[in-house]
């Protein structure tokens, strides 16, 4: 989704790959994507029309999820190694869009479309690319509040965003792992991992193992 503050670490999730990446800028390079904020939008999470295929849909559900929590868990004997671009790098993408679109889930270097832009455009620093190790069963814990975001500009021009609350359904994650830290800063030969997930209305821990 990097993001690395121990174990119980909740940080917000991300998705682009790589270069140095401005926070407010999105950039596709590789089938992830990402930075802080974004430009562009990415689909919807509700498949034709906004609404949840049956396939997609879980039984006995509300309309919008309340979030996850990803644990990154790497129960091998030797170290794993993520990407990190402002946040960490991976996707979460929707059954309902046949898992094809993924979502954007930062917006933290925009402002809301509809708040307008009294004092100007925001402004962020660039972020280089980084990896982060996870060593010998660890984890790193990383939270998604179950939003994502459409992007365009204000009538002042400037970058902003829409929130948008992703219904309970099925999604995916998926996120490249490294064995080394060179190969996770350069973004070469990554060893996609990809876990399916119940977006709910109870929050909930999702399992996601790293090891080879």
């Amino acid at each position: 989704m990097i993001f690395s503050s121990g174990p119980l670490s909740s940080l917000a999730l991300s998705t682009t790959l790589f270069a140095v990446t401005a926070c407010g800028a999105a950039v596709e390079t590789g089938g992830v994507v990402g930075g802080s904020g974004g430009a562009g939008g990415a689909g919807g999470a509700g498949g034709q029309g906004g609404e949840v295929p049956p396939a997609c849909r879980i039984e006995a559900e509300g309309p919008y999820g309340s979030g996850v929590t990803f644990s990154f868990d790497n129960a091998g004997d030797t170290p794993v190694y993520l990407s990190k671009s402002c946040e960490l790098q991976y996707e979460i993408s929707a059954c309902a869009d046949g898992y094809t679109k993924p979502l954007f889930v930062h917006a933290t270097c925009t402002q809301e479309c509809a708040s307008g832009s009294p004092q100007g455009c925001r402004a962020c620093a660039p972020c280089s690319q980084s990896a982060e190790m996870i060593a010998p069963h660890k984890e790193v814990r990383v939270a998604w509040s179950g939003k994502h975001f459409t992007f365009g500009n204000d009538a002042t021009g400037c970058s902003c965003h829409n929130t948008i609350a992703a219904p309970s359904a099925r999604y995916r994650l998926r996120v490249p792992v490294h064995a080394s830290a060179a190969d996770a800063e350069a973004n070469v030969s990554p060893r996609w991992v990809s876990v399916d997930f119940e977006l709910r209305m109870t929050a909930a821990v999702i399992l996601v193992p790293l090891a080879p």
